[in-house]
């Protein structure tokens, strides 16, 4: 990971003086600027924080595996494939409402002043993603209700730390939600 970095760093520096190899000078696309340091660490402390809480609820088994269950043949196995690619479209889902509620948040709240905005979109943002929560919990019959109500609180966050891209939101959440 660090000799990523480096080589990005590298990279990024030969553009900004102008030098490019033959390779470079084909791809020429924009790149989203590097997340801060502390908004990475906050990033991966969530993610550590929510697969450690479910991993202490299914006795520190692999989540997919103890959703899939023991001795699954057949017909089943295709049950749970399909259930694993609803729960990734529920992650879709979770970014687009994301997205969605927080464009309304800035539409509803433009006439006021920056102070509020700063901290009332985001509490907004989180308010509808959370609607959404319940009724998920409650329509899935999710063993770990509670747990989940705190991982659409922490994709809310995780929204607005990695500054609303929404690759990066969207790989952590079903990070989170799958695992």
């Amino acid at each position: 990971l660090v000799a990523f970095h480096i080589v990005k760093r590298k990279i990024l520096d030969k553009r900004e003086t102008g030098e490019t190899s033959p390779e470079t000078k084909e791809i020429k696309k924009e790149k989203t600027p590097l997340l801060p340091l502390r908004n990475v660490l906050i990033l991966f402390g969530i993610c550590i924080v929510c697969i450690l809480l479910v991993s202490i609820q299914t006795g520190f088994q692999v989540k997919p595996i103890y959703d899939i269950g023991e001795k699954v043949t057949g017909y089943e196995i295709w049950n749970k494939v399909g259930w694993l690619g609803k729960n990734i479209a529920k992650c879709v889902w979770i970014l687009l409402l994301l997205r969605c509620a927080h464009e309304i948040a800035c539409e509803t709240f433009r006439f006021l002043s920056d102070d509020k905005k700063k901290w009332l979109i985001p509490v907004f943002t989180g308010a509808c993603l959370l609607l959404f929560g319940v009724y998920d919990v409650l329509a899935s019959s999710n063993p770990f209700a509670w747990t989940y109500m705190l991982f659409y609180v922490a994709f809310t966050v995780i929204f607005y730390l990695t500054d609303r891209n929404v690759p990066k939101t969207l790989l952590l959440i079903i990070l989170i939600y799958l695992f």
